[in-house]
């Protein structure tokens, strides 16, 4: 297996996620809330053959790491904990 890589269409927002050789995946960043078709839909599609994701611990994604706060970043977070839960959580200290 090789490391693949999704970068979400999600216009001006943030959403990537690789999922390693050895199975376990890490997604950057979550998107807008208000996307026609939310990434862990499209993850789900693409489990079936071409994504060998490997759970960790019993979780879904291995880790979710949010960047900064703003909406285009963070809109899907709750959608993605909620439907493919993460071992970990990891955000930046946010600083105003």
């Amino acid at each position: 297996m090789t490391l693949k890589l999704i970068v979400f269409d999600v216009n001006n927002a943030a959403c990537s996620l690789a999922v390693c050789p050895n199975g376990y995946s890490l997604m950057v960043d979550c998107g807008y809330n208000n996307e026609k078709a939310c990434p862990v839909d499209i993850i789900h599609a693409l489990k079936d053959g071409f994504l060998e994701m490997k759970q960790y611990n019993g979780h879904d994604l291995t880790l979710l790491h949010i960047t900064h706060p703003d909406d285009d970043h963070v809109g899907n977070a709750v959608k993605i904990i909620e439907k493919l839960p993460p071992y970990l959580l990891h955000r930046r200290k946010h600083e105003e």
